[in-house]
C-alpha cells in the first residue's frame, strides 16, 4: 500500500522534525563526534538512521546525511563488526545502542535494498548480541542491586556480576529492537535463543520494584508484540498486556506521556511516549480491543503533539499530575539543560519522534481480509491519499477530514475496472456519542454497522463512490487518569484533545505548540487540571 499524506497536522509535523535532522549537527563528522562521547556507542547514530530510513519511507524525501552516513560506518567499525570498545563486561548501554543500529540498518535496507547493510546488521547480531546468550540470568535484576539514579541521558553506574550496567534500569532490553527485527529477517536458530532468553529475564523482572525505565519497558513490550507475530505465544500477547496495563495504571501523566521511570514522576521522555503509541497500536490490531486504539489517539495528539516544538524536535517536560496541575518544561534540572538539552533532546528524542510520526503514517490506512471479503480499515483521520491493491484490483481511496476538530470525515473509494466488494472500516472513538453518527453514501444517508469502535459498511463500491462520515465533538470533562496523586479532578477535552489554561486565562489544545514561536515554546505553561 502506498499512502501519500496531503498538507494538514501530520504533514507538517513529519516535515518538521525531517527539517530538523538534516541540520549541521546531523552531519556525518558530527554524528559520529557525537555517538562516540555519549557512552552508548551506536545508539545516536543508530537511531538517527532509523529516523531518516522511516521519514523518508512515508514522505517520498531523500534524507541530506543517510548516503554519507551509511558509507562512512563501516569505518568505524571495531574487529568485531560493532562501534565502541571491545570489552570484557557486557555493557549494557553498549548492547541498548546497537538495538537502534541494527534496527536502522534494516530500515535502510528495506528503503535502498543494499545487501552491505544486511551484513553489516547480521555480524553486529553475531559479533555483540551472541555474547549475552548464557547470561541473562545474571543480569542485575535485585532492586538491591540497583542504583536510583540518572539524568536525562543514562550513565554507567557499576559493573556488577559482569554487567556494566546503567542508570536507565532495564535498557539491555532495548537490544531486542534490533535482534527481533534481524530474526524476522535471518531467521537463524541462535537469534530465537537469545531472544527467548531475553524474554523469560524481563518477563521475570518486577519493573515497578527496580524502577526500570519506561522506554526500555515498552521498547521490550513492542517487541515480545513483533515476535508474537512470529511465534503465535497467547502468553506473550498476555504479558504485552499487562505491562502496558502497569503503565497505564502507575507511570502515565495526565497529557498521556510517561514517567521516565516507575515509581519516579521526574520528568517526560518523548521516546517512552513513541513506544507507548506503538504497543497500544499492536494491541489494538491483535486484540481487538477499541480502547488500545482510544489511548493511541490521546496519545498522539497530547503527549506526542506537546512534546513536538516548534522547530521540529522533541523536548521533554514535567510529570503532569504527579508533580503539578500544570504541564510544562521540567523543573529541578541544570539551568544550561532545562535551556537547551530538555528542550531539544537532541541524542536521542528527536529521532524517536520521527518514528511515532512515521507510525502514525503507515497507520492511516490498513489493509486485510477477513472471511474472504477484503477489509479497508481507517483507525486515524489524516487527509491522505491511498492506492492499494486488492483481492479483484487496484484501487484508489481519498480522505479528507476536520477531525479533530469537527467530526466530518469523507472518503472516495476508486477500484479500477468492474464493481468490487470490500468492507470500509471507520474509527468511532470511544468518547463519540453513538446516537450523533451519521453514514451517507454518494449523499444518502444509510445504516452502518457499529462494532469494536467501528462503523462497517459492506458492498459492491463502485469507482467514485463517497462515503460522509459525521459525529458530534462536543466539550467535555474527563476524570484524572491515575489518583495516585491528585483526587477529585477533571481535564477539559475537545474530541481527543486536551485543553489547557495559559497564564493569560485562554484555553488551547496542548498540541498547537508547534505553532507558537519558539521562544513562547520554550516558556510554555498550561493548567490542565482543575477541581
Amino acid at each position: 500500500m502506498q499512502i501519500q499524506l496531503l498538507p494538514g497536522d501530520l504533514h507538517q509535523r513529519l516535515h518538521l522534525n525531517f527539517d530538523r535532522l538534516e541540520r549541521e549537527d546531523y552531519a556525518p563528522a558530527n554524528l559520529f563526534a557525537r555517538d562516540a562521547a555519549g557512552g552508548w556507542p551506536g545508539d545516536t547514530v543508530g537511531r538517527t538512521i532509523l529516523s531518516w530510513a522511516s521519514l523518508a519511507a512515508v514522505t517520498g524525501r531523500a534524507p541530506r546525511y543517510l548516503s554519507d552516513v551509511l558509507a562512512r560506518l563501516p569505518d568505524e567499525l571495531n574487529e568485531r563488526g560493532y562501534l565502541g570498545p571491545v570489552q570484557e563486561a557486557l555493557d549494557e548501554q553498549q548492547l541498548a545502542g546497537h538495538g537502534w543500529l541494527v534496527s536502522g540498518l534494516l530500515e535502510a535496507y528495506a528503503l535502498l535494498a543494499d545487501p552491505a547493510l544486511l551484513s553489516m546488521a547480521r555480524r553486529m547480531v553475531d559479533g555483540l548480541f551472541m555474547q549475552v546468550r548464557g547470561k541473562m540470568a545474571d543480569y542485575p535484576s535485585n532492586p538491591a542491586d540497583r542504583i536510583v539514579a540518572g539524568e536525562a541521558a543514562g550513565t554507567h553506574v557499576t559493573t556488577l556480576a559482569g554487567w556494566t550496567i546503567s542508570s536507565d534500569t532495564g535498557c539491555v532490553f532495548i537490544a531486542l529492537e534490533g535482534l527481533v527485527k534481524a530474526h524476522a529477517i535471518f531467521q537463524r536458530a541462535h537469534e530465537k535463543e537469545l531472544i527467548d532468553e531475553m524474554l523469560a529475564s524481563f518477563r521475570a523482572m518486577n519493573l515497578v520494584g527496580l524502577s526500570a525505565q519506561l522506554h526500555a519497558s515498552l521498547t521490550a513490550t513492542r517487541q515480545m508484540l513483533a515476535y508474537h507475530d512470529m511465534e503465535r505465544d497467547a502468553a506473550l500477547l498476555s504479558h504485552a498486556e499487562q505491562v502496558y496495563g502497569i503503565f497505564r495504571n502507575q507511570a502515565i501523566t495526565e497529557n498521556y506521556a510517561n514517567y521516565n521511570w516507575f515509581n519516579r514522576p521526574t520528568w517526560t521522555e518523548p521516546c517512552a511516549v513513541v513506544d507507548a503509541f506503538i504497543v497500544a497500536l499492536q494491541l489494538w490490531h491483535k486484540t481487538g480491543k477499541p480502547s488500545y486504539l482510544d489511548d493511541a489517539h490521546h496519545i498522539y495528539y497530547n503527549a506526542l503533539g506537546y512534546a513536538q516544538k516548534p522547530h521540529g524536535g522533541f523536548g521533554l517536560e514535567n510529570c503532569v499530575g504527579a508533580t503539578s496541575p500544570d504541564v510544562k518544561l521540567p523543573e529541578g534540572m541544570d539551568a544550561t539543560m532545562l535551556c537547551n538539552h530538555t528542550y531539544d533532546v537532541w541524542w536521542c528524542c528527536n529521532m524517536r519522534g520521527s518514528v511515532g510520526l512515521a507510525t502514525a503514517a503507515r497507520w492511516a490506512m490498513l489493509h486485510d481480509r477477513v472471511d474472504e471479503v477484503d477489509r479497508i480499515t481507517i483507525p486515524f483521520y489524516f487527509d491522505a491519499d491511498a492506492d492499494m491493491v486488492l483481492a479483484d484490483g487496484r484501487w484508489h481511496i481519498e480522505q479528507r477530514t476536520q477531525y479533530p476538530v469537527a467530526g466530518r470525515t469523507s472518503v472516495v473509494l476508486s477500484p479500477t475496472g468492474p464493481a468490487q466488494r470490500a468492507t470500509l472500516r471507520m474509527v468511532i472513538p470511544g468518547w463519540v456519542q453513538p446516537d450523533s453518527v451519521v453514514v451517507a453514501l454518494n449523499g444518502a444517508e444509510v445504516q452502518g454497522y457499529l462494532t469494536d469502535g467501528f462503523v462497517a459498511i459492506t458492498r459492491l463500491w463502485q469507482h467514485g463512490d463517497r462515503l460522509d462520515l459525521t459525529f458530534s465533538i462536543v466539550d467535555r470533562t474527563e476524570p484524572v487518569l491515575l489518583t495516585s496523586h491528585v483526587h477529585d479532578h477533571h481535564t477539559h477535552r475537545h474530541g481527543p484533545l486536551i485543553m489547557g489554561r495559559t497564564p493569560e486565562g485562554h484555553m488551547k489544545p496542548l498540541n498547537d505548540v508547534i505553532t507558537m514561536s519558539e521562544e513562547g515554546a520554550r516558556t510554555d505553561r498550561r493548567r490542565i487540571l482543575f477541581w
